[in-house]
């Protein structure tokens, strides 16, 4: 029996992915589903939002850390939710803090597809370059060729990671961005707590 080809296990790599992501997006909704007709029509209201931060949650663990260079991905609304704001501190901030979280939710979701197709798109580029991907591990038996190789495969690299460090470093922008607005909405105390924790834990 023949061994695989290469793109064939990184499709079925990225296929085998996509099936547990999705066993574990239709758990969730299961679980809010039930979960929906047990909650106070309070409660009601905010349930779209821990549905957004559980998909903030399933996505932030799809990644690595070294694609996305120096970008502090923490999620702004858990050091927020912390501050335990109540009366018009809380009904000031919270539409700021809801309207993040929607954009967060959906930087999270690109930087999710970026990483599990990032093997699939280095293997078109370096198909593109006029690389016979499946002949590599020949090649890089002659010295010279394997030298060559070793170069491209960096420049593919950084390109390939420069579009997902570009999304993680408007993920961190939007971050600055909103606890700049947040901030400056506060009371003292609370403005003061905010800023030590945003310092602490988002560098």
């Amino acid at each position: 029996q023949g061994t695989m080809p290469q793109r064939e296990r990184l499709k079925q790599m990225s296929d085998d992915m996509q099936r547990l992501v999705l066993k574990i997006q239709t758990l969730d909704r299961m679980l809010f589903d039930q979960l929906s007709t047990m909650l106070s029509d309070e409660q009601a209201v905010q349930l779209p939002r821990v549905r957004m931060h559980r998909q903030r949650e399933r996505c932030g663990g799809l990644y690595s850390t070294g694609l996305i260079g120096q970008q502090s991905l923490r999620d702004l609304s858990e050091i927020y939710r912390s501050l335990a704001l109540t009366g018009e501190a809380y009904a000031a901030t919270d539409p700021v803090v809801e309207q993040y979280e929607r954009r967060l939710t959906r930087g999270m979701m690109e930087l999710y597809e970026l990483s599990t197709t990032m093997f699939t798109r280095m293997y078109d580029a370096l198909e593109a370059r006029g690389v016979d991907v499946e002949a590599l591990e020949s090649d890089m038996q002659d010295p010279e060729k394997a030298a060559e190789m070793i170069q491209l495969f960096q420049e593919v690299f950084r390109e390939i990671t420069a579009e997902t460090q570009e999304v993680a470093k408007a993920i961190a922008q939007l971050n600055e961005r909103t606890y700049r607005t947040v901030h400056g909405m506060l009371p003292a105390r609370s403005a003061d707590a905010f800023r030590h924790r945003f310092h602490t834990e988002m560098y």
